[in-house]
């Protein structure tokens, strides 16, 4: 398990952050040291067992050890309500625990149902070997072959699953397990858990028909070693003992906070949901990370959902506004999440922990819009109060104040290079700003009557701006009028405008639930529009490779569309 669990072609773990309990006795130790590595989890949290189990006078589940004694297991040996107790008051946001041992089909219930019906842990898994007994090879081979759940299990993974997706998540190695074991006349596993974390990926499927691809984009530097006493980022315990009659007793214990880096995959995972649901209020802005795996959706209930794009399932939930979140952006690294609330505050989020680590104030009133720089060393912020902000991100200090309009701040965006900040105003102004002399720049007049609503910058640095009534106009970088303006009539207001990453195209939002695409050389509407929404659609935001585009609407829904 340890090779499979660090083998870069399959789950990639770094091999820095395993550590190996050999023989475990002492049963209150273990539980110490179990419970020291979960309280500094706080991603995922995987713990694997294979070994004896026996069910305790009190009907318990228990695991045992290399000197327990079968007189008094319940005081000797690892009772499976221990173990709960330990991931319960973990942080990890998901836990998933595999038994290989007789009996093991107990602990679904005492896990997951805790764990899926708590309010503040967001994915719960369990596998299990078998409901009675398991079944292990002779005697005399047990010190080198491992029973024949971990057997298959290891084999599986090892192989892969012909015509299997790119990544194997907790379900797909479950079903094909199952068909396994089944088919050999041996005990069938049994799983409960979440969506969250039954479409966790588990290892890359070496088996899967994959052609070439645009190569990904390079990740973050790797952080740097943390201090004594932090939470760390992800870590493997394997702890192994000889039971009784020398089966292996082995605990596996994993964090992480994403992939692990060395893992190849596709710039875009496979979507298997094209609906997002879970927020009780508007989804007021969504935003892809640079890597197109992680979507985050603001609502006007107050929260925050991270979203994994491999499963479609949330991954957290993130808590702190007093009232709607109106904007959410990443940071360049992927590591922070900013949020804009009608709280008047601007908050910075750990993605890792979902830990809200700055809440930043100034605004007076509502902030309607939040968006980095192309290094993440500023944040700016546009609000109810009149004003733009400007925010040094590593010091979490104020830059800048920029008032220019009596008008309300609906968007804020930088320019292509980060030496321009454009502010987009209620009175159907524009004001272009230097970022670094706070100076005011150009100023673009769209209408009087209008409200600029949303602003999106695309590559070559051509500026889309959507307003109301109800139209998209395009300009160069210089406040120039790039095309026939207005260059697109949407006959509703826009609520949301965004460039496709790489063609000459825009997907535009409306008031009235509408969402189309737009070829910006012709300006005629690609394919009819995308429709699904039962109310209007509020935000857009395209994955870095263009091939999904994420909405969010008055419905209280997330949407996915795939557009090629």
């Amino acid at each position: 398990m340890s090779e499979v669990l660090t083998d870069p072609g399959l789950c990639g773990w770094p091999k820095d952050r395993v550590e190996v309990w050999q023989d475990p006795t002492d049963m209150r130790r273990l539980v110490q040291n179990l419970r020291r590595v979960a309280e500094e989890t706080t991603g995922v949290l995987l713990v694997y067992f294979a070994g004896h189990g026996t069910i305790t006078r009190r009907g318990q589940l228990c695991m045992i050890l290399k000197d327990t004694d079968f007189t008094d297991t319940d005081v000797t040996g690892l009772e499976f309500e221990r173990l709960r107790e330990v991931l319960l008051d973990s942080p990890a946001r998901m836990k998933i625990v595999i038994l290989d041992c007789c009996y093991s089909g107990r602990a679904i219930e005492a896990l997951s149902s805790t764990v899926v019906d708590s309010t503040d842990i967001h994915g719960a898994y369990t596998l299990t070997a078998s409901d009675h007994t398991a079944h292990v090879v002779a005697l005399d081979r047990q010190a080198e072959t491992p029973t024949s759940f971990t057997a298959e299990f290891l084999d599986l993974v090892r192989t892969g699953v012909a015509g299997g997706p790119e990544w194997l998540t907790m379900n797909d190695l479950y079903s094909h397990l199952r068909r396994r074991l089944r088919g050999r006349g041996l005990p069938a596993p049994n799983q409960r858990g979440t969506d969250t974390a039954i479409h966790n990926p588990f290892a890359r499927n070496r088996a899967a028909d994959l052609s070439p691809g645009p190569p990904e984009p390079p990740g973050p530097p790797e952080p740097p070693a943390p201090p004594e006493r932090t939470r760390v980022g992800r870590r493997v315990v394997l702890a192994a003992g000889l039971g009784v009659v020398a089966v292996p007793t082995a605990f596996f214990l994993v964090e992480a906070a994403r992939r692990p880096r060395g893992r190849t995959a596709s710039p875009t995972p496979t979507v298997n949901r094209n609906v997002l649901t879970g927020h009780t209020g508007a989804v007021n802005s969504v935003a892809f990370s640079r890597d197109g795996r992680t979507l985050a959706s603001g609502s006007a209930d107050g929260g925050i959902r991270l979203w994994d794009m491999a499963s479609g399932a949330a991954t957290a939930v993130l808590a702190g506004h007093a009232g709607a979140v109106n904007s959410v952006a990443f940071s360049p690294d992927w590591r922070t999440l900013a949020s804009g609330g009608a709280d008047g505050s601007v908050r910075l989020w750990d993605v890792t922990s979902g830990a809200a680590t700055a809440v930043l104030t100034g605004h007076t009133g509502a902030v309607n819009s939040v968006t980095f720089n192309g290094n993440g060393s500023l944040l700016a912020s546009g609000g109810a109060d009149r004003s733009a902000r400007l925010w040094r991100v590593a010091s979490r200090s104020t830059a800048a104040t920029l008032t220019d309009r009596p008008a309300i701040v609906n968007a804020v965006r930088f320019g292509t290079d980060g030496t321009v900040l454009l502010t987009a105003y209620g009175d159907g102004h524009v004001r272009f700003w230097n970022t670094g002399t706070h100076k005011k720049m150009g100023l673009l007049t769209i209408h009087s009557a209008s409200s600029v609503n949303t602003i999106s910058v695309d590559s070559r640095g051509i500026i889309a701006l959507g307003n109301s009534p109800g139209g998209v106009t395009l300009w160069d970088g210089n406040g120039e009028a790039h095309e026939e303006t207005p260059a697109l009539t949407t006959g509703s207001p826009v609520n949301a405008v965004v460039h496709h990453p790489g063609k000459r195209r825009l997907a535009v939002a409306t008031g009235d639930g509408g969402i189309q695409l737009w070829d910006t050389r012709s300006h005629k509407p690609l394919g009819p529009p995308l429709t699904g929404h039962t109310g209007g659609v509020t935000s857009l935001a395209f994955t870095p490779d263009g091939a999904t585009l994420a909405s969010g609407g008055l419905d209280r829904t997330s949407r996915l569309w795939r557009t090629g």
